[in-house]
């Protein structure tokens, strides 16, 4: 049996934030790593900066901000 830290690109990351409703992009999600404001990714400086996103992390802190709603809520179909 093997075990692996499964990771994610900042693409993958932002593909799925989008999906969940959460208004960002590629940048400032970089920016939110290198600043330590994200727990769920680290950065260094190689050639060029690069991006290490835990998915199980993230997936756990998505988890824990995520809220369901009825469709209704959020839309006023009357207007």
């Amino acid at each position: 049996m093997t075990s692996y830290v499964p990771t994610m690109t900042v693409s993958q990351a932002y593909k799925r934030m989008s999906e969940v409703g959460i208004k960002t992009s590629p940048e400032k999600i970089r920016a939110m790593i290198d600043e330590g404001k994200y727990p769920w990714g680290v950065s260094c400086k190689l050639k060029e900066r690069v991006y290490e996103i835990y998915t199980v992390l993230f997936e756990k802190w998505l988890a824990e901000r995520e809220k369901t709603v009825d469709e209704s809520e959020l839309f006023d179909y009357n207007n």
